[in-house]
């Protein structure tokens, strides 16, 4: 869960990427060449290692579909921080955050910096006033999280420049300021384990419904009011969030193509 200035988010295990000796069908030459130009205070470029892997056969590889709302860009971000970047000293997660910002910033013209983050810890992270605390795995006895498939790709930068475009509305800077008070509620909700969780989440759902429109495919729609979903990520396709009561697990999966985050 991400919106002003707090944001929740957990590794997804099931998900990952990483460099190996296995052939590839990503192009990782503008990518690693935008990083290389980077001035990083402490760190610096191991062009000599990118070399011995690209002769060696090694190349960067994942199991997490492109375009879903599910942090490709970040694990690729993260694990090429980790094998091609030199650390002269430690890093503060802080800093790794800032470091993440601007090397991810080169696939979406701005980034958050969360999803490196957690990749690079594989650990869970909450942010609050702009302080990144890392959290144990989240739990909870009432509820579950899970993801639908729209099987649709998309491309984050125009749905990012769209939503810069909206947000010149007084309108829609009002109901981005109702959101923010959200997120904070189901953060705490789900830390907490309150029964709230529902009711905020489903909120949430119904202003992205009303005034996040072109983010939400048609095919999707009627899906999305029915089991109050939201985004992932930029939205456009890719997978979207919901949240449901333990009991109402059974149901769910008899409807929907749905994947379970945890839980039993």
């Amino acid at each position: 869960m991400i919106n002003g200035s707090s944001a929740l988010a957990i590794p997804y295990y099931g998900l990952k990427g990483g460099y190996a000796t296995i052939s590839t069908e990503y192009d990782l030459l503008p990518f690693h060449t935008y990083v290389s130009e980077i001035k990083l205070d402490g760190i610096q470029w191991d062009q000599h290692r990118l070399d011995e892997d690209l002769k060696n056969g090694q190349h960067y590889h994942a199991n997490i579909p492109v375009g879903y709302g599910l942090g490709s860009s970040g694990a690729l971000t993260a694990a090429t921080f980790d094998r091609y970047l030199i650390k002269n000293r430690q890093l503060s997660t802080q800093e790794l955050r800032g470091i993440f910002q601007e090397m991810e910033s080169f696939f979406h013209g701005s980034s958050s910096g969360i999803d490196p983050l957690v990749s690079y810890l594989s650990e869970g992270v909450l942010i609050q006033n702009n302080e990144v605390e890392i959290i144990t795995p989240i739990t909870t006895d009432q509820h579950l999280f899970y993801l639908v498939d729209t099987g649709i790709s998309r491309s984050t930068s125009p749905l990012v420049e769209l939503y810069h475009q909206k947000y010149t509305s007084p309108s829609f800077r009002a109901q981005i300021d109702l959101l923010t008070q959200l997120n904070a509620q189901a953060i705490s909700s789900c830390l907490q384990q309150s029964d709230e969780l529902i009711e905020v989440f489903t909120e949430i759902s119904l202003i992205q419904q009303e005034h996040f429109t072109e983010m939400i495919p048609e095919s999707m729609k009627p899906i999305v009011t029915d089991y109050s979903l939201k985004l992932c990520g930029a939205g456009g396709g890719g997978f979207f969030l919901g949240c449901c009561r333990k009991e109402d697990k059974e149901n769910i999966e008899a409807r929907l193509d749905a994947t379970f985050l945890g839980g039993s």
